[in-house]
């Protein structure tokens, strides 16, 4: 093989790679974000509401 068609296949590899892990990255973040979701509507059905939602502002002088 000469040298170009070495360079197209490292070429072709390198993107195969970073086109997987965009991929991958893409579905474990679509995941993360439907749990989330499942939790929220869970906690509401529950009448669970988050900590950070009962707590009030204090303003500071």
């Amino acid at each position: 093989m000469a040298a170009g068609e070495w360079g197209i296949l490292v070429l072709f590899w390198l993107s195969l790679v970073v086109s997987l892990a965009l991929i991958i990255t893409v579905a474990v973040w679509y995941t993360n974000r439907l749990e989330e979701k499942r939790e929220r509507e869970f906690n509401k059905e529950a009448g669970i509401t988050p900590v950070f939602s009962k707590q009030k502002t204090v303003e500071v002088e």
